[in-house]
């Protein structure tokens, strides 16, 4: 066998394997154009191409592939000289301008079409992106999408504006250190437990930075594999509604003290007014004189007692609905204080009354009725805690734009806790429990929301064994102040 045969019987086998092969590529692209038409159609369109280009190599191949076989004699002579004429050696030529022109009909049909539903297609994967984008900025709470590292993929715009900086920003960056300000996750991180459960979760956290309490609720985010891709944090921001529940918590437990109290604090005196009533009732004229002044002081001490209780009640109900009022009036300080000494005073106090006053003392702008009830607690509660014959002292000094009331004894004195918690509602000293002293434990808390409302300030300064000061200020009143005509026209709330 010569080169020349060698060659030709190997090109014959190089056309059939060329058929067999396309054979078998057009099957497949048979095969795979339906799945391909589901994906995209311009996949299906490149596969439409693809195919009739292969046709056409399909056919040259089995062309030529049938003149080279029987060109060596593996088919009958006749194929050859059939195939090698003239009239039929165009068919091939013809075929690829037919393919040519079929594949260029189907992308002017078909390409063109298909690229204009393509950019309808993204203009519409647009408009939708834009609005996820623009629910997704518009929920007011603060929403952030995290992977499993903690790092911010996507955050709307309540985080941006919380954190002071763009979103742009905060992809990328850590989670608990943008809203928490921490170098490590928070404890009871709703995050670390649907990652380590897979399932939703919800925790309430402290945010530092924010200076916010944050109510979070978390839930997995799964790929197609249900692997967890990242994790959806929601947070909302419940500081006021904390704050509310707790005032509500504290009014609930306020309503509850006052109930306990005035059940305890009426009954005593009550009681004793019932007795000697009772008895001055049932047995009149058997009582020496003396007795009967007795019982009758008795009487009017307790009903004294008992109005004071009744008043500080009733202070206290105003001072929690917000309709505590003040009728302001220019007032002499010397006044206020000579009032209240005299009220202090009675025929059965063992106590010493003090008043120092500098000269020319400015008047104040005040409601003079609350004020004097400042002075006379303060002065009771000094006597009250103070052994007797001791010392009790009201002083007065100008500072600047404020007057500076002080009542200062020579009792026990108060521990840092006990002046901590002096001015809060119901509290008492233990030594008024251990000296059964009456009380309610409102009178400072009152006096308090008197002074804060003429825009003054009140504190105590005391030490153990070394007696008590209680100061309180008001602002002096201005050349241009007046006195209204009327109550009414200056009256002003807690």
């Amino acid at each position: 066998m010569n080169l020349e045969t060698y060659m030709a019987y190997l090109t014959a086998v190089i056309y059939w394997l060329l058929i067999v092969c396309w054979s078998a590529i057009l099957i497949f692209y048979r095969r795979e154009y339906p799945r391909l038409k589901r994906l995209h159609p311009l996949l299906a369109l490149l596969l439409i191409v693809l195919f009739i280009d292969g046709a056409r190599t399909l056919f040259e191949s089995l062309y030529f592939g049938t003149w080279c076989t029987a060109k060596v004699g593996l088919l009958p002579q006749t194929w050859e000289q059939i195939l090698t004429s003239p009239f039929l050696m165009v068919i091939p030529k013809s075929f690829n301008l037919i393919a040519a022109l079929i594949i260029i009909l189907v992308i002017v049909r078909r390409w063109f079409s298909a690229m204009g539903a393509e950019v309808e297609r993204a203009r519409e994967v647009s408009r939708l992106k834009e609005f996820q984008d623009a629910v997704f900025n518009a929920i007011t709470d603060l929403l952030t999408v995290q992977d499993r590292e903690y790092r911010l993929l996507m955050v709307n715009a309540a985080v941006a504006r919380a954190v002071g900086k763009p979103p742009e920003e905060l992809v990328g960056q850590l989670c608990y250190q943008i809203l928490h300000g921490r170098n490590a996750p928070c404890p009871n991180c709703p995050v670390e437990e649907t990652l380590r459960t897979g399932k939703q979760a919800m925790a309430e956290l402290e945010s530092e930075l924010l200076g916010e309490t944050l109510q979070s609720w978390t839930y997995p985010l799964l790929d197609s594999a249900g692997e967890i891709r990242a994790v959806i944090k929601y947070a909302k921001v419940v500081t006021e509604e904390k704050r509310l529940q707790e005032q509500e918590l504290a009014v609930a437990r306020l309503k509850s003290e006052l109930v306990s109290l005035a059940s305890h604090e009426l009954r005593a005196p009550l009681a004793s007014i019932k007795g000697y009533t009772t008895t001055l009732l049932h047995d009149p004229g058997r009582l020496q004189p003396d007795e009967e002044r007795e019982f009758l002081e008795i009487i009017n001490s307790e009903a004294e007692r008992l109005n004071i209780l009744i008043s500080e009640l009733l202070d206290m109900s105003e001072v929690e609905k917000g309709q505590f009022r003040i009728y302001r009036r220019l007032v002499s300080v010397e006044e206020l204080c000579e009032r209240a000494l005299a009220s202090a005073r009675h025929p059965g106090l063992k106590h010493e009354l003090q008043l120092h006053l500098p000269p020319h003392l400015p008047r104040v702008l005040a409601d003079p009725d609350k004020i004097h009830q400042v002075l006379l607690n303060l002065l009771s509660n000094a006597i009250k805690y103070s052994p007797e014959g001791r010392v009790v002292s009201l002083q007065v000094e100008v500072r600047g734009e404020e007057v500076e009331f002080s009542v200062s004894d020579q009792g026990m004195g108060l521990t840092e806790e006990e002046l901590s918690r002096l001015f809060k509602p119901f509290y008492r000293a233990p030594e008024a429990t251990s000296r059964n002293i009456s009380g309610t434990g409102l009178g400072l808390y009152i006096c308090k929301n008197i002074v804060e409302a003429h825009g003054g300030r009140i504190w105590a300064e005391s030490r153990v064994g070394q007696g008590s000061v209680f100061r309180f200020t008001l602002p002096r009143a201005r050349e241009t102040d007046v006195s209204p005509p009327s109550p009414k026209d200056s009256q002003g709330e807690a």
